[in-house]
């Protein structure tokens, strides 16, 4: 997937982890190795961190193994985490009270931050459901059918012949998988017992490895099959694989169980399907629905050894039932299973999640959230802390024989209107007509200078009207003459002081003010605001104000378009 990725179009970075960061050769039948605990999460966490920034990050393995960490990472670095869970391995019993609360906040975790999961089969994911993950964020993911694997030749067969004769004096039956409680293979050794008194021609092999393999070779000497129509064949490398399948009648399919509360996905039939193999089936399971389905095999009965021998006695004697099972096999493989469909299927998922999980707009949203707390705790504080200079303008008004507090409507968010509160500096006019003009225009002109007039702003922050940081707040009527670059900045708050502001000079336009306010949203972050306040604070320690020319120094913009567009009598 990461490969196709890559050379299509590399739309988003993908972060595979697996369980075994070093590469390892991929050996059929073996088991999964271990990889649990701090260190295995920790190298885990390290290898992303040294890695290009994901968008998305793909962790194949069992949850348990270091999902815990890539948790964290996901909730850290924001990119959506997809989990791909092949098998569930199975663990001791225990009762200790710090490891199952452990396991619980583990799942907690993996539910928080999940994306999705892609389960080996309906078992894994009917686990995962009932560990309360949502069922429309699970689906099924088989290994699928790789056919370029096993083009048959008759130099394989050959190989397999010369290294194993025995096996090519009769019709050949194989098993390929993990050898462990969790498949009842003894079944099988159990058929093989049964069919040397009905077809003693039959042969059986059992190819790969496992903690249950040397119990096995016993029990099958003790039913005196083994090395008569039955033989063990070490676990062999996925491309050698084609040497036994290409020279094989059926492939016997083994549907896993629950074995010391874990399972695997019993996907072993898809190379038998690429193979163009008949399957089949000992048991129930997944397995024998498919294969019954599109009878590319036979369902043998559990739990009854003889029925099961007689009924694939019977399927091998019938050469043409067997051929059209074995196309029946290859079509599964080619179609619906197919390998390069499911890895279509899942990089259309991948890109899914990538776009409604976006790692830009999640750092986004937490941009905002910062954002909105930053305005909530600094708002508060200014208003606690310049309590006293509120009350003393608000005295000064009073002297001056002046409300103190002006309203005025404004557009805010998606031009919404709101109140703005202010210390009502627009009273020029009547401190020119006053007997002492001289120092009420001089506390006005402090005021506006100095951006204590925008001091009860702070409230309209407290509330979430406004932020600290935006484009200032315009009349509503300015709306209709807003051309769509303009409307930009409807899309956040506005603010006591912006971009436009810290960067005022003589001569400012309206133009290049609303060429200003859609930079800020553009561009905005944290960072920028914090730059902004700086800016603010340094030219009000200065004496420059908040810019050249605030909003309410320019002419009214409604008119100034209005003209614009030939209405002159405006």
């Amino acid at each position: 997937i990461a490969a196709r990725t890559r050379d299509e179009d590399n739309a988003f970075n993908l972060a595979v982890v697996r369980r075994a960061l070093a590469p390892q050769m991929r050996r059929f039948g073996y088991p999964s190795s271990s990889a649990t605990g701090f260190a295995y999460g920790l190298r885990m966490m390290l290898s992303l961190i040294t890695q290009t920034k994901a968008d998305v990050i793909v962790l194949r393995a069992p949850p348990f193994a270091g999902g815990f960490m890539l948790s964290c990472f996901a909730a850290f670095s924001g990119a959506p985490l997809l989990i791909d869970v092949p098998e569930l391995p199975g663990k001791s019993q225990n009762g200790n009270l710090v490891e199952r609360f452990a396991h619980g906040f583990l799942l907690r975790m993996l539910r928080w931050k999940t994306a999705h999961v892609f389960a080996g089969s309906p078992e894994i994911k009917s686990w995962f459901e009932t560990q309360r993950f949502d069922p429309g964020l699970i689906s099924v993911l088989p290994f699928g059918s790789e056919t370029e694997l096993f083009i048959p030749t008759r130099d394989l067969q050959t190989a397999l012949f010369e290294k194993y004769p025995q096996l090519a004096k009769g019709p050949l039956c194989i098993y390929a998988g993990n050898i462990h409680r969790g498949r009842n293979i003894a079944e099988l050794l159990e058929v093989a017992a049964a069919m040397l008194s009905i077809a003693p021609d039959y042969r059986f092999a059992i190819i790969g490895d496992g903690p249950d393999r040397l119990d096995l070779n016993a029990y099958a000497a003790r039913l005196d099959v083994l090395e008569k129509n039955l033989w063990f064949i070490p676990a062999v490398a996925r491309a050698e694989l084609g040497h036994i399948l290409n020279a094989t009648t059926v492939v016997i399919a083994i549907p896993p169980r629950w074995h010391d509360g874990g399972i695997d996905a019993g996907n072993h039939i898809f190379d038998g399907l690429a193979a163009g193999k008949p399957i089949a089936v000992l048991g129930e399971g997944w397995q024998r629905e498919l294969i019954e389905g599109r009878q590319a095999g036979v369902a043998l009965p559990g739990d009854n050894a003889d029925a099961a021998a007689r009924e694939l006695a019977d399927f091998l004697r019938d050469g043409e039932l067997v051929r059209r099972a074995g196309e029946q096999a290859l079509a599964l493989a080619r179609g619906k299973h197919s390998s390069d469909r499911i890895v279509t299927d899942v990089r259309h998922t991948i890109e899914k999640i990538a776009t409604l999980y976006s790692r830009q707009e999640v750092w986004r949203q937490r941009s905002l959230r910062l954002k909105r707390a930053l305005d909530v705790i600094m708002s508060l504080a200014m208003l606690i802390v310049l309590s006293p200079v509120f009350f003393i303008i608000t005295a000064g008004f009073i002297a001056c024989g002046w409300l103190p507090f002006a309203g005025r409507m404004r557009s805010g968010l998606r031009g919404k209107s709101f109140r703005v509160f202010t210390f009502d500096t627009l009273k020029t006019d009547r401190a020119k007509n006053h007997a002492d003009a001289s120092w009420r225009n001089s506390f006005l002109n402090f005021l506006r200078r100095s951006a204590l007039d925008r001091l009860p702003e702070l409230f309209n922050v407290l509330i979430g009207n406004m932020s600290l940081v935006g484009p200032r707040p315009l009349p509503g009527e300015y709306k209709a003459f807003y051309t769509e670059t303009q409307q930009h900045r409807l899309d956040v708050r506005p603010g006591i002081t912006g971009w436009a502001q810290v960067s005022g000079r003589a001569g400012f336009t309206w133009d290049e003010m609303f060429a200003h306010d859609a930079w800020y949203v553009d561009h905005r972050s944290f960072g920028l605001d914090l730059k902004i306040l700086w800016k603010t604070a340094v030219g009000i320690f200065l004496g420059r104000g908040l810019g050249a020319l605030p909003a309410g120094q320019l002419p009214r913009f409604d008119e100034i378009e209005a003209r614009r567009q030939g209405a002159e009598d405006v």
